[in-house]
């Protein structure tokens, strides 16, 4: 039995001592060429893929709009600008209310305060392409909104000759405008703009306190003043309606605008039936102007009675005139 067990021991030592005995040459040399090709393939592929976050950290990516190559130089955008102004200028003459000029690089905006009279709006381009030029108001909130409104929208063909295309319009029920040049990818760096606007007023009158006709009557009465009243004057009858009136008046009245004012004032016996006892009437005319001037009107005396006071306006601009009145002691 021990020597069963001694040999099956010296078996166990043998197999033992071959399964740890240190590789041969040949092994060891194959083994260190599996090892370079493996660290070589790996120092490959990691640089491989640095290299490639290099490029897409090193470089930058293509724009997405492509630069316009047809852009013309500066010296040749201001020359089609001046051509563009003086069409422009040959086709709107007159004292400017607004206007703008420049090479077409865009669409921009600009901001207008409200003009008088009728607006007459034009626009040339001179180049190639075409721009239009977009006019929206800001209404009051008495209009019960705020919303832009569109006032105008005119269109030109940019060419070597350049024709001014243009509208009319009257601006009176807005606080402020806004012009803008839209449309313009056509032109971008290809042409130059002009617009100007003018008024039938002649000199640029703005909505101010200069040209409100209230502004020019007195603000403290003297005492026997009656009284008074104003509105905008067009379409329609400024129409006071039948109000007493007792003592010696004279009427004072102002009038904004590019027409006449015609002034008719009534007397009648009974308050009961003004109107089928009216028994004197009188009438007017006073120019309307800006900035607006008082004139003083005779009335003269009127006993204790019912008094209807009329406004008309006329003239040849469709925008409308500003009036007022004031009943003072003579």
């Amino acid at each position: 039995m021990a020597e069963d067990l001694k040999d099956l021991f010296a078996e166990f030592r043998a197999d033992t001592v071959w399964e740890v005995r240190p590789p041969g040459a040949d092994r060891v040399r194959r083994t260190v060429r599996r090892r370079r090709t493996a660290t070589a393939a790996f120092a490959g592929v990691l640089l491989l893929a640095l290299s490639g976050t290099v490029v897409l950290l090193g470089f930058p990516s293509r724009p997405t709009t492509p630069a316009n190559r047809d852009s013309l130089t500066q010296a040749e955008l201001d020359r089609l600008t001046g051509l563009a102004d003086r069409a422009v200028t040959a086709g709107n003459p007159g004292p400017a209310v607004f206007s703008r000029r420049g090479p077409v690089t865009g669409n921009l905006s600009a901001t207008e305060q409200i003009y008088l009279g009728r607006i007459d709006l034009q626009i040339a381009c001179a180049g190639t392409g075409s721009v239009t030029l977009l006019v929206r108001g800001r209404p009051g909130s008495e209009s019960g909104s705020t919303a832009p409104v569109e006032v105008a929208r005119i269109t030109a063909r940019c060419s070597a000759t350049p024709v001014p295309a243009g509208a009319t319009f009257v601006l009176g029920q807005f606080l402020d405008i806004t012009v803008e040049l839209v449309d313009a990818g056509s032109a971008c760096g290809r042409a130059g703009f002009a617009y100007r606007a003018t008024s039938d007023t002649g000199k640029p009158a703005a909505r101010s306190e200069a040209n409100d006709p209230s502004g020019v009557l007195p603000q403290d009465l003297p005492p026997g003043s009656g009284w008074g009243g104003g509105g905008e004057v067009g379409n329609r009858r400024l129409y006071a309606g039948w109000e007493p009136l007792n003592g010696d008046f004279r009427l004072a009245v102002a009038c904004a605008g590019t027409g006449t004012l015609r002034i008719r004032l009534r007397q009648a016996r009974s308050a009961a039936d003004p109107d089928g006892t009216v028994f004197a009437t009188k009438t007017w005319t006073a120019p309307c102007q800006y900035p607006p001037r008082r004139q003083d009107l005779v009335v003269g005396v009127i006993s204790n009675r019912q008094v209807d006071l009329s406004l008309t306006y006329e003239s040849t601009s469709p925008a409308p005139g500003d009036a007022a009145y004031q009943f003072l002691p003579r």
